[in-house]
């Protein structure tokens, strides 16, 4: 009886170990993309901070930073 397998098993766990490469490329790029994005947040929210603080802020200007931010 003949393999109906298109592929052997070495190359079958080279496709995989392959994939699995690549799948942990792409989990590596998305925590990091997350981590800078948590990191976005919470420079944005120091700047609103700071902002808030200022009380001496033009009413012009502070409509351009409240768009800003």
């Amino acid at each position: 009886m003949t393999c109906s397998v298109p592929h052997t098993y070495d190359e079958c766990k080279s496709m995989v170990e392959k994939q699995i490469q690549e799948d942990r490329g792409r989990q590596l790029a998305l925590m990091n993309l997350g981590h800078q994005f948590d990191d976005t947040i919470i420079a944005k929210d120091e700047l609103q901070k700071s902002y808030e603080e200022c009380r001496d802020i033009p009413l012009e200007q502070r409509v351009l930073i409240e768009d800003f931010l």
